[in-house]
């Protein structure tokens, strides 16, 4: 007689190890996606975002995902946009490139359906193409700016970056910057100046916290207003808990319904009352009733 098998819970986490290679913005794009196996898809894109980190080809013919098809089709597109050297030590970047790529893959199924693989592949990889035309001008335009190697951080929000650059400020940016240029004098002063080279001194932050006076922190705790007294044990949430008077009308209702009295009851109905009146019974040993959270009364410090 052989042993049962014995349970593992690791295996049930096994198949998202992957997700440690891609950026926490990306997990949920590459979870959902449904363009092939996720056993493939998830160490395929991780694979991808650090070839593109490192701004190599992106696609490989032994990854297994997202297909040779495809692969070729977007990788001329990558090629000729040349998408691995803008994404090289940009982190960011290369997630936003992921989770564009997830986006028109999605899209594949549905348009195989109707037009055809060699066609749906095709206009694809033409949205595909439209989209980082766009994207790589903005790109160019903020890297005309911030070509510092210290300015990269930048590419972890490269979608909030995109919003600022539609802004008027960021058009105040660009004269700045286009005056600085014309003065090269100016500008190799500027170089040498500030964080261009470490500095032994402290920085002092300006988010430090600032120690109040103790009388002005009694002060101003008797100036709250006395609004607050008078709204002590006015409901403020919704938790779990046990207890029955504060639990809301959904949970009283159910209560009611299970209760063994009243008139006789069809089978149906009883055995329903009878599952309420578990479910609630259970509940309730757990703390797990839905109960209103009351405020608590405000009272004053002592002087």
């Amino acid at each position: 007689m052989t042993d049962p098998p014995v349970f593992d819970p690791r295996a049930l986490e096994r198949r998202f190890e992957a997700l440690d290679g891609l950026g926490r913005g990306a997990w949920l794009c590459a979870i959902v996606n449904s363009h092939a196996s996720m056993s493939l898809r998830l160490p395929a894109l991780a694979r991808l975002r650090e070839r593109l980190i490192a701004g190599r080809e992106a696609f490989m013919p032994d990854d297994g995902w997202p297909g040779d098809e495809v692969a070729q089709a977007f990788g001329a597109v990558f090629r000729d946009l040349a998408i691995p050297s803008l994404c090289r030590g940009r982190s960011g970047l290369a997630d936003e490139v992921l989770r564009s790529l997830l986006w028109h893959l999605d899209l594949l199924a549905a348009l195989r359906a109707t037009l055809g693989a060699a066609e749906a592949l095709r206009r694809l990889a033409d949205g595909f193409r439209r989209d980082w035309v766009d994207q790589r001008a903005d790109l160019e335009a903020v890297l005309a700016v911030f070509d510092s190697p210290q300015a990269s951080d930048w590419s972890q929000d490269w979608s909030r970056m995109r919003g600022m650059l539609r802004e008027q400020h960021w058009q105040s940016v660009l004269d700045a910057h286009a005056v600085v240029r014309q003065l090269p004098g100016l500008a190799e002063r500027i170089g040498r100046l500030g964080r261009s080279r470490p500095s032994a001194a402290p920085v002092l932050s300006i988010c430090e916290p600032v120690e109040a006076p103790a009388e002005q922190v009694r002060l101003e705790a008797l100036e709250t207003p006395d609004e607050s007294i008078a709204a002590a044990g006015e409901p403020e949430a919704v938790g779990r808990g046990g207890d029955l008077s504060g639990i809301v009308a959904s949970e009283a209702a159910c209560w009611l319904a299970s209760r063994p009295g009243g008139p006789a009851r069809r089978p149906a109905l009883a055995a329903r009352a009878h599952r309420l009146r578990r479910s609630f019974q259970a509940r309730l040993a757990e703390h797990a009733l839905l109960c209103y959270e009351r405020r608590q009364p405000f009272s004053h410090p002592a002087r």
